[in-house]
């Protein structure tokens, strides 16, 4: 360390130098969606950052050192890349296969191999790091509740949950409402665990939706998002105001991602979730809807759904002014669920076409990371002009 500056100056910096804006926050509001919420590859860029930092000095390799394995792939403890017996002092794990491998021992094997050893490695070390909390605040991925019911006791910092079945999420909140006094430890830490919980990401709700859950249950939640599987049948408004009516008031941002809905939405939804300020909706609506006063700042929009069920091109502008209403009168940021990347070069011409209606309209239109088409634009040309210099041939060369 440098004598010109102290310990916890250098610590700060270097803390700085390894941070993950995103994917390590526990605030889902400072993330676009749930798809750049998952978007591993700033941490992998912060880890290299990392492991060179630590061969400048033996001073800032031990500092850096207590940073190791802050986000682990179950499949990289399977796979013995990670030790098992850094499970609890990780900060986000994720449960899910990751499909990039074809080793014989698990993953090109006969029959589930592979996820029964997943879910033996996680049980194993639910079992075996018992006895004291977990560092954990985010956990995506799910091996159903008998697998992830013994996770509650231990995880007293967890503050999202994503790709979960809702089967998980509710027995965790009825550790609270259903719990007695007096509290023995390890319930008293569950009930944390349900308590501190602000995002969860639902993605199998086909537990009744007809029950509602209460601020009591998750007194902390503010960003609810459910996935429907296309497959599922959509879920009637009502059945939404019921499963909203407690909870609603205090979600800041609720998306409801499924397949483009022909019905209006009911516009007594907007009571139900006075505060919130990022949505996304399947139904059609328009901004006159929206109470005087609603802090409502933010719209998702599902750029595949509509493409998806309108693909006659013809039908592209009405279906975005029925499902992404602008006025005016409200000025709105949006934000599309894709990448521009995937989009442009899977169908450019509709993704002209919603560039134009909300350049047209003066509106903000981003991608999942942030950016303008014309952001995107600027970038694919620094892009190429780095790339090192290429000698083309007009007949392909055989020697």
């Amino acid at each position: 360390m440098s004598s010109k500056a102290s310990v916890e100056i250098w610590h700060t910096i270097l803390k700085y130098a390894i941070s993950v804006p995103i994917f390590l926050d526990v605030e889902f509001i400072q993330a676009r969606g749930i798809d750049q919420y998952s978007y591993q590859y700033p941490y992998w860029q912060a880890e290299r950052i990392r492991n060179t930092l630590r061969r400048v000095c033996h001073a800032w390799s031990g500092f850096l050192k207590l940073y190791d394995h802050r986000f682990i792939r179950i499949d990289d403890v399977i796979h013995k890349r990670v030790p098992l017996t850094a499970l609890p002092s990780a900060i986000r794990i994720d449960l899910e296969w990751i499909g990039n491998c074809s080793c014989a021992e698990y993953c090109n094997s006969v029959g589930d191999i592979y996820w029964d050893e997943m879910q033996d490695v996680w049980m194993g070390a639910l079992c075996k790091y018992d006895t004291y909390p977990w560092k954990l605040e985010i956990i995506g991925g799910c091996y159903g509740r008998e697998h992830m019911h013994a996770l509650g006791p231990l995880v007293p910092n967890l503050r999202v949950m994503v790709s979960q079945e809702w089967g998980v999420i509710f027995a965790f909140g009825r550790i609270i409402s259903d719990v007695g006094n007096p509290l023995g430890p390890q319930l008293s830490m569950s009930m944390c665990a349900a308590a501190n919980l602000g995002t969860i990401h639902m993605t199998d709700p086909d537990l009744s939706m007809k029950i509602s859950i209460t601020s009591g249950e998750f007194p902390s939640l503010r960003h609810l998002i459910i996935d429907v599987d296309d497959m599922q049948e959509p879920f009637e408004q009502w059945e939404f105001h019921t499963f909203l009516q407690y909870i609603g008031p205090q979600l800041r941002t609720f998306h409801y991602r499924y397949q483009i809905h022909v019905e209006s939405l009911d516009s007594s939804l907007w009571s139900i979730l006075p505060n919130v300020e990022s949505i996304q909706l399947p139904f059609r609506w328009t901004l006159s809807d929206i109470p005087k006063g609603h802090p409502l700042k933010r719209v998702q929009v599902a750029a595949w759904r509509i493409l998806d069920h309108f693909n006659e091109e013809s039908t592209w502008d009405s279906a975005l002014s029925l499902h992404c209403p602008l006025s005016s009168q409200r000025k709105l940021s949006y934000a599309r669920d894709v990448a521009w990347r995937y989009l442009l070069f899977e169908h450019p011409s509709f993704s002209l076409c919603i560039w134009s209606y909300f350049e047209d309209n003066d509106a903000h239109l981003e991608d999942v990371h942030g950016d303008t088409l014309f952001q995107y634009i600027i970038f694919l040309i620094k892009a190429f002009w780095k790339q090192p210099h290429r000698t083309y041939c007009r007949t392909p060369s055989y020697h």
